[in-house]
């Protein structure tokens, strides 16, 4: 019984050169050995496929969509080329990539729209308290790809809020020396008994 997969999928390829060899016994012998031996292989691309396609589920719940992919990735390089199954399970595995990309990308979504609402919160005056603890929450996510979006979207709105808060204030000091203009020539005014002056402010 041969254990690695790469050994007996060696195995087999030099029983497949056997079975073109002229002596009749020799071809015979190889067939015999090798039909087994293919059925073995099949079996055994079945069982890592299957593997792999549980443990990237597993990753891609827990948000790891990266190393996911990168397992089913390498499951898709290690089918033995001589197993007949091997041809469905590339195609297997590349569907189940498809649909954890798919996945990834809703998620991504998802996020984004979040972090933007919380921002938008932030500006209106109407953000819940743990702001700060959802929003590093999200810019925290296991997935590099997601995260990398993410921090690149909370760096554009962070400095829009910004820009938005210095305007704000300006606003509010220019409205602030308005009304201390006003009041002093007012009070000036009404100092002086100068009535008409008064009323022109």
């Amino acid at each position: 019984s041969i254990h690695d997969l790469k050994a007996a999928h060696e195995y087999a390829e030099r029983l497949k050169v056997l079975q073109q060899c002229d002596d009749e016994n020799v071809r015979s012998a190889a067939s015999r050995l090798l039909q087994p031996l293919l059925s073995e292989l099949d079996r055994r691309a079945r069982a890592l496929a299957r593997e792999s396609a549980e443990s990237a589920f597993e990753l891609a719940d827990s948000g790891a969509f990266d190393e996911a992919l990168r397992a089913l990735e390498a499951a898709d390089k290690k089918l033995p080329p001589l197993a007949l199954w091997s041809v469905e399970g590339r195609s297997k595995l590349t569907a189940l990539r498809v649909e954890l990309s798919a996945r990834r990308d809703d998620l991504t979504q998802r996020a984004l729209a979040e972090l933007e609402t919380l921002w938008k919160e932030l500006a209106a005056a109407t953000a819940a308290p743990p702001f700060e603890a959802r929003r590093n929450e999200l810019l925290k996510h296991p997935d590099p790809q997601i995260a990398a979006s993410l921090r690149e979207l909370d760096a554009r709105l962070s400095e829009q809020h910004r820009q938005a808060t210095r305007q704000k204030q300006q606003r509010e000091s220019e409205l602030r020396m308005l009304w201390i203009k006003f009041f002093a020539g007012f009070s000036a005014a009404l100092a002086e008994c100068d009535l008409e002056a008064a009323e022109r402010l």
